[in-house]
């Protein structure tokens, strides 16, 4: 069994900038995405990344977005003398944590999705899950991308790896 399927359950994420992270859902994704958040989108990441995306992800779908951008200012002064280092570093620990998921095998007739990937996560998670609006949007990445996974191979769907094969896979990257 691929390690993603234990960490979606088990994985307690970290205090950072003193605001406690809940697990990465698709409501973060989408906030961060829309700010362009390097941690989501590539480039290097800034302290104004890290305080946004702590700021962001402590919060849940039902709460809506801080629109306070006083507050957020404020509170993002207040950690000016932080460790900036391990604050990036620990965010991006986080994320990456968050979007763990089942490995696939890649190619075929698969298709580009045109909708954002939070989009299709939350509704897998009403559609498929029962899950209200802001239950799909507060569940974390890493578990519904396991059901995601489960649910499609339960229908005949064949790409998803095994351990061993991902270990290949690694092997073959040099990545072991």
């Amino acid at each position: 069994m691929q390690g993603a399927f234990v960490q979606a359950l088990t994985y307690s994420p970290p205090v950072i900038l003193g605001r406690q992270m809940l697990p990465f859902s698709c409501w973060h994704g989408l906030l961060l995405e829309a700010a362009g958040s390097s941690y989501l989108v590539g480039g290097i990441p800034t302290p104004s990344d890290a305080v946004y995306g702590a700021w962001v992800c402590s919060g849940r779908f039902a709460d809506g977005i801080a629109a306070d951008k006083k507050a957020l200012e404020k509170w993002g002064r207040r950690h000016r003398r932080a460790a900036w280092g391990d604050v990036l570093l620990a965010f991006g620990d986080y994320i990456e944590a968050g979007l763990r998921g089942p490995q696939y095998w890649r190619g075929g007739k698969d298709k580009p999705v045109k909708a954002p990937y939070w989009w299709h996560l939350a509704l897998f998670a009403r559609s498929r899950l029962g899950m209200t609006e802001a239950e799909a949007w507060d569940a974390p990445v890493a578990r519904l991308s396991c059901y995601r996974a489960c649910e499609s191979e339960s229908r005949g769907w064949d790409k998803l790896m095994t351990d061993a094969e991902a270990e290949g896979v690694k092997v073959l990257k040099g990545e072991k």
